[in-house]
């Protein structure tokens, strides 16, 4: 079972190390949306699973820009290949 959900189109979800890796990422960013969606992503990660995290547009183009950071990384799975075509559909690129 997936430790966080994104309110996305195909609700993608993460392992509790992907959330925890992608909310580090997002807090070392000095912009404010990226701090706030690592937050948000943290906060789900540690409580139980069942609601999904909803991310404004600037919290979705700080995610954007992470996960396509991460796209070279040998290990990208499926699961984060749909989180970010995903977030790519909802900023309409």
């Amino acid at each position: 079972m997936a430790a966080v959900v994104f309110a996305l189109a195909s609700r993608p979800g993460l392992a509790a190390h992907e959330a925890e890796d992608i909310a580090n990422k997002l807090a070392a960013k000095p912009d404010p949306a990226a701090r706030s969606a690592a937050g948000k992503i943290r906060a789900e990660a540690e409580t139980e699973p069942g609601r999904d995290i909803e991310l404004d547009q600037d919290e979705l183009r700080q995610l954007a820009a992470v996960l396509e950071s991460m796209r070279s990384v040998t290990d990208f799975r499926a699961a984060l290949g749909r989180l970010h075509a995903d977030v790519a559909t909802a900023l309409g690129h």
